[in-house]
């Protein structure tokens, strides 16, 4: 399974200062979210508990509330800055909760969650392994998993046009719809489904473009990203070589390549059994005994 490495520390800085202008930045993120929302119509699922998974300003959090009103979320994120964002815009009487954690190492109890909801984080997670892990053990073996993550082919034009000046990687690469796939078998979900959409953004200037990334915490920050300053000349050649590949329209396209995957809660071993409600059991004949 194929990764990118951040530096850590990093990523949360970028996102924490991103929390003040996300919400500027948000078209993209909130339909992408929408189209993620309207799976749920043609699934059967009544959650109780529910983890937004990457929440961010709580944007689709509140959306969750909305379609399950009854239901605990739990908004995880690792920037606090947007957490705060998000309490800030909760209503005042919610059913919504706020942690500040990382996604490979989640502060829950084994299968306790009914509904794992992740917009657009996975491509930010350096250790898939761990994530996938964290996700099967929280998830209760009838939940269900429901995500998205930028593909390859996202941002292929500014890829494609500092590639004219240099070979050094200015944009970091994205998850490959099979890996996450095959993330997801290897660690048990059932039925899984991934696909695959592309959605083209036009954007006045290249200068567009990078302040909408920059709002959204969007910056390169892969370990094995240029860390020489651009100069105000490349910076120039590259807009000329982005706005030639569009010379027959007034604005520049920018492809997004989203995935979008759904999976249901691990199957359970032989030793272990689910009532309708999730809850595990296992036989007392299975438990081994320990002996001190």
């Amino acid at each position: 399974m194929t990764s990118n490495s951040f530096d850590p520390k990093q990523l949360v800085a970028a996102f924490n200062r991103a929390a003040d202008t996300y919400d500027q930045a948000l078209a993209l993120p909130a339909e992408i979210g929408k189209r993620l929302l309207d799976r749920l119509d043609y699934i059967k699922v009544a959650p109780k508990t529910i983890l937004d998974l990457g929440s961010a300003t709580g944007h689709q959090t509140r959306a969750l509330e909305k379609r399950y009103p009854k239901a605990n979320i739990i908004a995880l994120d690792f920037a606090t800055n947007m957490l705060c964002k998000a309490k800030q815009q909760a209503r005042w009487f919610t059913h919504q909760h706020f942690l500040c954690a990382d996604a490979t190492h989640i502060p829950l109890p084994d299968h306790s969650v009914d509904l794992i909801y992740s917009n657009l984080l996975l491509h930010w997670i350096s250790d898939l392994p761990s994530l996938f892990s964290e996700l099967a053990r929280v998830l209760k073996p009838t939940g269900l998993l429901l995500f998205t993550s930028l593909g390859p082919d996202t941002l292929k034009e500014l890829r494609q046009s500092w590639a004219s000046i240099n070979n050094l990687p200015h944009v970091h690469s994205f998850l490959d719809m099979h890996d996450l796939g095959d993330g997801l078998l290897k660690f048990k979900f059932a039925d899984p489904i991934v696909d695959m959409e592309k959605i083209t953004l036009n954007y006045s200037t290249p200068d567009k473009l990078f302040k909408d990334l920059k709002s959204l915490g969007a910056s390169n920050l892969a370990l094995d990203r240029n860390r020489g300053l651009t100069t105000p000349r490349q910076w120039q050649r590259f807009k000329q070589i982005y706005e030639e590949q569009n010379a027959d329209s007034n604005s520049i396209s920018t492809t997004f390549e989203i995935i979008y995957g759904h999976a249901w809660g691990p199957v359970l071993t032989d030793t272990a059994t689910a009532n309708e409600a999730g809850e595990v059991y296992i036989s007392i004949t299975k438990i081994k005994r320990k002996h001190i």
